[in-house]
């Protein structure tokens, strides 16, 4: 299977056109044509994970962060997204991103969490780009067991939250990444919000309107990318192999 195919592919998964204006997914490094045989599911690029990718030989890596996000005016060895950029060119590696049509597609970042937690029922929020989906859980729960929950299912050393642990919680809005922006909407339909990358100022408001947030972090709400997109891959690419990449990228550390 050539990249053409492959991408092709994805845009079936997560149609290209629906990315947001600010975006950059899409094919962000290809050499030419390509016989793709094995295929790289990582968050997004780094050191770590150019060294996994050529230690399994694959042609082609798939992730959710673009490599080439902001402008580039030189290339630099110094610079990591630079030597990212040559590392993988040396090593005939093609790179596609799919960034915010995978946010937002049904079935994809904000879905899957939703459906990890145990909610239903799931619905967009309008004025909010298809970020912001609201799901039901089965039954109200303790907003101290429903943070509990959250934590094991993604399998954090620790997350933050905003509320009362005895407060009851049922309905649920879900933005992976850095959904703060959403708070006010959030609040309108659920009773508890999870997101990543919370502001202190997000924070104090949402406890004064009476919304729980619970922020698992950037990292910690979509590295399930991972897991979703190989599974979405390999039912659509038959004959090629779909690897799951097993580094870490936190870029955080918890203290206890």
């Amino acid at each position: 299977m050539n990249i053409h195919q492959v991408k092709t592919a994805l845009e079936k998964i997560a149609p290209l056109d629906t990315q947001s204006e600010w975006d950059n997914s899409g094919v962000q490094i290809c050499q030419g044509p390509t016989n793709v045989q094995k295929i790289l599911v990582a968050l997004e690029i780094d050191d770590a994970v150019i060294d996994e990718a050529i230690e399994n030989k694959v042609q082609m890596i798939v992730t959710h962060h673009p490599l080439i996000f902001n402008e580039i005016k030189s290339i630099h060895i110094c610079k990591p997204v630079s030597r990212y950029i040559i590392r993988l060119i040396k090593a005939d590696i093609a790179v596609y991103s799919c960034h915010t049509p995978f946010d937002i597609v049904k079935g994809g970042n904000t879905d899957y969490l939703l459906k990890l937690l145990g909610a239903k029922k799931v619905k967009e929020v309008p004025g909010t780009e298809h970020f912001l989906k609201v799901g039901m859980l089965d039954k109200a729960t303790t907003l101290g067991e429903f943070v509990y929950k959250i934590s094991k299912v993604l399998n954090l050393d620790g997350l933050k939250f905003t509320g009362d642990t005895d407060k009851k919680v049922q309905t649920v809005a879900c933005c992976t990444g850095a959904g703060g922006d959403f708070w006010d909407a959030a609040s309108e339909y659920a009773d508890v919000y999870v997101t990543g990358d919370v502001s202190h100022h997000v924070g104090a408001y949402a406890n004064a309107a009476g919304l729980a947030i619970v922020d698992a972090g950037h990292w910690g709400t979509e590295q399930i990318f991972v897991k979703n997109m190989a599974a979405k891959l390999e039912k659509e690419l038959d004959g090629v192999k779909i690897i799951q990449s097993k580094v870490n990228q936190d870029p955080f550390s918890f203290m206890e």
